[in-house]
Order: structure tokens, then C-alpha cells, then sequence
């Protein structure tokens, strides 16, 4: 039993054109005899007559194009300065912010968060 199955596996690459070429054959003829057994559809397109076309030449009056305005100049890059009136370090000084209850006056229906 167990030659048999060796044999047929051995077969296998020797036969697998032959069975390509067999299954190729047989789809072909189906989907051949399916074209030629299908209804046959016969389509009437509509006979409308071609729209009417109308050209009209208009009068447009001639424009001008306007120069653009030239970009605004770059800016310039600061230049580190060995002037003595101008301080090292500056510092922005702390603020501190009121803070007012804005929902204080509020009805009773809105709630502050």
C-alpha cells in the first residue's frame, strides 16, 4: 500500500499540465455553451432629437491686469550690541491677577462649575 501512494505521488508533477490543460479545456467550453444558451437582449436606444445649440457672442470689454504690490520688506536680524546704555538682562516683573467671582450675579437656574 505504502508503494502505491510513493507511485502516485511520483506521478503527480508528470500529469499536472496535462490536468491544467484538461480543466482549462472544460471551462472554456462551459462558459462558451453559457454565452450561447443566454437570452438574447435587444436594445432600442431612445430616438430623441439632438438639442439645439445656440452660439451668441457677447461684447466683453477688455481688462487690465494690476501690478502686484511688492512684499513687505524682511525683517531685520538682531545684531548683538556692546552699548552700555542698553541693560543685560531684562526682566518682565511678576503680575498678579484680581480674581472676581463672575457668576456671582447669575440666576438660579445656571450653576458656576
Amino acid at each position: 500500500m505504502n508503494v502505491e501512494f510513493k507511485k502516485v505521488l511520483a506521478d503527480w508533477p508528470e500529469s499536472y499540465t496535462l490536468n491544467i490543460k484538461r480543466a482549462l479545456v472544460v471551462t472554456l467550453a462551459f462558459f462558451n455553451l453559457l454565452v450561447y444558451l443566454s437570452p438574447r437582449i435587444e436594445v432600442h436606444p431612445d430616438q430623441k432629437p439632438p438639442p439645439q445649440i445656440t452660439i451668441t457672442a457677447e461684447n466683453i470689454p477688455v481688462t487690465r491686469q494690476i501690478r502686484r504690490t511688492p512684499p513687505p520688506p524682511k525683517p531685520t536680524v538682531p545684531v548683538p550690541s556692546e552699548d552700555e546704555s542698553i541693560p543685560e538682562d531684562v526682566t518682565i516683573e511678576e503680575t498678579t491677577l484680581k480674581y472676581t467671582n463672575i457668576f456671582a450675579d447669575t440666576p438660579d437656574g445656571i450653576q458656576a462649575p
